[in-house]
């Protein structure tokens, strides 16, 4: 199967800066004027031509960018939760001030877990594991779009995106996915 890569476009955090939003309610920023813009003149790309199906992080900026990128090739969309750009509390219960040392920490161990440690952030290999079970259900399309998150993106391709930057690969279910990537 042949997947085109879409990073989201460019999301307007002051609002929910300025809303006090804290925890998931950060990830609820609609794109800036400019982002729609540019995911508009995205979706016109040649390289989406011939895609069957837009699948897409549930976290507003991808699902309003991959509904533009719909608006502009008739497809359908399908939600995927597997699309989350990575899940850095576990728990689910941390405001972002408390959750922004886990962010760090997730970092500085480029994703990896120390030994038999446990920690509170999704390792690498987790993502994996998320990632080949949310691409895998997809494979009887001959191609789809996949509108997420730049993190995502660098484990199927070692190339950091910009907004709405966009790269085509060949899927299988034998698909070796990459480790941390700067």
């Amino acid at each position: 199967m042949k997947i085109v890569y879409m990073r989201h476009s460019e999301p307007q955090r002051t609002l929910t800066d300025d809303l006090g939003l804290i925890g998931f309610g950060r990830e609820l920023a609609p794109l800036t004027k400019d982002g729609i813009a540019l995911a508009d003149e995205t979706a016109k790309s040649p390289l989406l031509k011939d895609a069957q199906l837009i699948i897409s992080s549930p976290l507003t900026r991808a699902l309003q960018t991959a509904g533009i990128v719909a608006k502009n090739t008739g497809l359908l969309i399908e939600v995927e939760f597997g699309l989350i750009e990575r899940w850095i509390d576990l728990s689910q219960k941390l405001a972002f001030d408390k959750a922004q040392p886990l962010w760090e920490e997730y970092n500085s161990h480029r994703g990896i877990w120390s030994g038999n440690e446990e920690r509170n952030w999704e390792n690498i290999e987790m993502q994996h594991k998320r990632l080949k079970a949310t691409l895998d259900k997809y494979l009887h399309y001959n191609k789809i779009i996949v509108v997420a998150h730049g993190e995502l993106g660098r484990r199927l391709q070692p190339v950091k995106l910009d907004f709405c930057g966009m790269f085509e690969i060949d899927y299988t279910d034998k698909f070796e996915f990459l480790p941390w990537n700067d």
